[in-house]
């Protein structure tokens, strides 16, 4: 198989027209993918679930079947691989496990960073829209890191610190962990 050339906006479409059929059908889709991890592209399957964008970027969670797990694909480095005579570039996905990571959701608590001072802080809390002293956002597990990454929490400079993270049981886990508690914050979902 050789990698398809072309201008890189019509790739991207492309790309993301294949990445939803694949979604819609249940199918799996070959193409190469530019890991960081790697040096050059890798040819590779993945059976695509759901696409998501950071705030900068579009990602199709997939099952990666080379790593059998899930995990994140920037749509912008794939390229789509030129089917032979021989070749498909679309399968059956089979029976995949579930994607725990995307089905839960976990909760992030915000306060104003320590280095700002009151009248700051009082600011910062108007900015975002706190009710009381946290703000409390819900984010798919699979996305917890991007979340971190577009609140700027990853900066030495934030102005939001992360006080603390709580896993959502789903709503079919029946420990009981997390109901009936009485919430004074307000919830944001990304």
């Amino acid at each position: 198989m050789r990698r398809r050339q072309g201008s890189s906006r019509f790739s991207v479409f492309l790309m993301l027209a294949n990445i939803h059929r694949a979604i819609r059908d249940h199918q799996a889709l070959q193409l190469c993918y530019q890991s960081m991890t790697d040096l050059a592209p890798k040819e590779r399957w993945i059976a695509p679930r759901a696409l998501a964008s950071d705030g900068s970027r579009w990602h199709a969670r997939a099952y990666c079947f080379l790593h059998e797990e899930y995990r994140d694909f920037v749509l912008t480095r794939m390229t789509a691989v030129a089917p032979s005579a021989k070749s498909k570039i679309y399968r059956p996905a089979g029976d995949l496990p579930p994607d725990t990571a995307w089905l839960s959701a976990v909760e992030i608590d915000l306060i104003p960073a320590s280095s700002l001072g009151r009248e700051q802080a009082a600011a910062i809390r108007r900015e975002y829209g706190f009710q009381g002293d946290t703000l409390t956002i819900r984010v798919r597990e699979a996305l917890l890191f991007y979340a971190i990454r577009r609140w700027g929490l990853d900066r030495p400079d934030s102005r939001l610190s992360i006080s603390g993270q709580r896993l959502v049981p789903r709503k079919n886990d029946d420990s009981g962990r997390g109901h009936g508690r009485a919430r004074q914050r307000r919830s944001h979902t990304l």
